[in-house]
């Protein structure tokens, strides 16, 4: 009888799974740079960004810290540290992770976890509003007509006069928006249709603005009607940058940003007395509790009384 042993062969045939090895944060980097590239046709353009802006942020890290340092959760959490140390906020530093968390993933699928130690939620953060008398005050120290910070300081108070009109919307306002005695136009964020009255000091705005407005928008912050994410990105930065000089100059005890204007008008309205369904509709929103979705509409001319009694506590303020 003749046998055969196979556990000569078998064993020879069996070859160790060899263990992927942890890139480097250089090694990373440079496969970054490659997919984002691949992905600008296919994701939007804040995720586009975002994606940069935290490969950026990712690449002064390095210079700090040198590019050999492995992709690891250690890493990563000194990374995310490095970035509280330079004044990053933990949403802002939250939204960097999660981009480089996206990309990693796409660039060494299955190859270790190097975020699971690091904060990559959304802390809930206080909204901003001005008081009525910080709001007289931004008011009452309005820049010369010929300063380049004019415009800007235009915008924040047409924004607050404006039911709080979300920057994104306001700048690309048309002429044809303008409806009677009324601005009318579509939330960008949520498809609402809102009616804002439009207030005299809204009109003197306009009108300063009228000359120099590209055709078919009311104001000079993008160059045309048609303009893209990246200018109207652009335009925001510069809005937000001028807005921390008029806070300063205006001597407010905090920096403000193009969204203050809306959570001023929605605080002031609801001390004003105004009722939260009126201050949900202004503000477009569509979502807040599930028995608005019952609630008739309210009427335009409550509108335009609500509207100006918000406006009219910041003048009480100012006269005092």
């Amino acid at each position: 009888m003749v046998t055969f042993d196979f556990s000569l062969r078998f064993s020879f045939g069996k070859k160790k799974k060899r263990r992927a090895e942890t890139p480097t944060t250089g090694q990373f980097l440079s496969s970054a740079h490659d997919i984002v590239s691949d992905l600008s046709a296919t994701v939007s353009k804040s995720t586009l960004i975002n994606y940069n802006t935290a490969l950026r942020s990712l690449m002064a890290f390095c210079h700090d810290n040198g590019r050999n340092a492995p992709m690891t959760a250690d890493t990563m959490a000194a990374y995310q540290q490095w970035l509280a140390q330079k004044g990053i906020r933990r949403n802002s530093s939250s939204c960097y992770i999660r981009s480089l968390r996206s990309i990693y993933r796409r660039a060494f699928p299955g190859i270790g976890n190097p975020f699971s130690n690091v904060f990559t939620g959304n802390e809930k953060t206080r909204k901003r509003a001005l008081s009525a008398a910080l709001m007289a005050q931004f008011a009452a120290n309005a820049p010369l007509p010929a300063s380049p910070l004019r415009l800007w300081y235009d915008v924040f108070l047409f924004s607050f006069l404006g039911l709080g009109i979300p920057f994104a919307d306001l700048a690309r306002l048309s002429p044809d928006n303008i409806v009677g005695d009324s601005i009318i136009y579509c939330r960008r964020k949520t498809s609402q249709r809102i009616t804002v009255p439009l207030l005299p000091e809204m009109r003197e705005i306009i009108l300063r603005y009228e000359s120099t407005a590209p055709s078919g928008l009311l104001f000079p912050i993008l160059s045309s009607a048609d303009s893209g994410w990246q200018e109207y990105h652009n335009c925001l930065t510069r809005y937000n940058r001028a807005l921390h000089r008029l806070s300063a100059s205006a001597g407010l005890p905090e920096d403000i940003t193009s969204y203050v204007a809306r959570h001023t008008w929605a605080s002031l309205a609801s001390v004003s007395g105004v009722s939260l369904h009126h201050i949900s509709q202004a503000l477009g929103h569509n979502n807040i509790k599930t028995t608005e979705i019952y609630l008739a509409r309210i009427p335009d001319t409550e509108m335009r009384r609500d509207s100006i009694a918000v406006a009219n506590t910041v003048a009480d303020a100012m006269c005092r």
